[in-house]
C-alpha cells in the first residue's frame, strides 16, 4: 500500500484517504447501519481520516 497522504487533525497521524461522512435518509435503517459500520471499521484502522 502506498504511503499515507493526508494528515488527520484528529488523531495527529496521516491517513490514506480523506475523511468520509456517514451516510443520510437516502438509504434504509439496515444499510445506513452497514455502511457506518464499514467507515467506522476504516477510520479505526486509519485507512480514512476521522471526521
Amino acid at each position: 500500500m502506498p504511503d499515507p497522504k493526508v494528515f488527520d487533525e484528529d488523531t495527529n497521524s496521516w491517513t490514506h484517504g480523506a475523511a468520509i461522512a456517514n451516510v443520510g435518509a437516502t438509504y434504509d435503517a439496515t444499510v445506513q447501519a452497514a455502511i457506518n459500520a464499514i467507515l467506522a471499521a476504516l477510520r479505526s484502522a486509519g485507512v480514512i481520516a476521522q471526521d
